[in-house]
């Protein structure tokens, strides 16, 4: 198992902060979407963004690296009778059938990955004009020293990479302040919306 998928498990194992509600993103992707829209979760984690959508009536896959965070994620869909697949993989290297998914959605996960790769393999199994809307974080700094969590991306390689695959409709970034079991850090964060091309 990588480094990022133990960090990961250790996570979810412990209680992750950003597990206690779906993103604010999540409700802004669904007003993009067609009532039958098969829909791929890149980064599920612990799924809270995959229920919201299916409680909604959506199909939904959702995928993590972190076999903790998909077994509290099958757990709770079950518990919420809620039929939702499920699997662990990285983002770098997924296996599912090309041009398969309506729409992608990815939250907070994609600054882990080569990026070159994921878009790559997230831009193969989205339908031909089919919706991506991904939440990153573009610069994490701590107040501590955290290296292996904090990260820095330049914006115009992303743009770059991603103009490769897509159309983007939409860029917006912003900056906030939070705190951890490790300590106050700051997040430049930049929202994209992507139209295969």
């Amino acid at each position: 198992m990588d480094q990022r998928a133990k960090r990961r498990d250790k996570e979810y194992q412990r209680g992750a902060h950003w597990e206690k509600e779906p993103s604010s993103y999540t409700k802004r992707f669904m007003q993009c979407l067609k009532p039958w829209d098969k829909i791929f979760d890149a980064g599920c984690g612990s799924g809270r963004d995959s229920i919201l959508l299916a409680q909604n009536g959506y199909q939904v896959v959702g995928m993590d690296i972190s076999p903790v965070g998909i077994r509290k994620a099958r757990e709770s869909a079950k518990r919420l009778n809620l039929k939702i697949q499920f699997d662990v993989w990285d983002l770098d290297d997924i296996h599912y059938d090309p041009k398969s998914f309506d729409a992608i959605y990815s939250g907070y996960t994609l600054q882990d990955t080569d990026l070159s790769k994921s878009i790559h393999c997230l831009s193969k199994i989205l339908k031909p004009k089919g919706i991506a809307h991904i939440v990153m974080f573009e610069d994490t700094k701590y107040e501590g020293h955290f290296p292996e969590l904090e990260n820095h991306i330049d914006h115009g390689k992303l743009l770059d990479i991603c103009e490769s695959y897509f159309t983007i409709t939409d860029v917006k970034k912003d900056t906030y302040s939070e705190e951890d079991q490790h300590g106050k850090h700051s997040h430049e964060r930049v929202f994209l919306a992507l139209q295969k091309k």
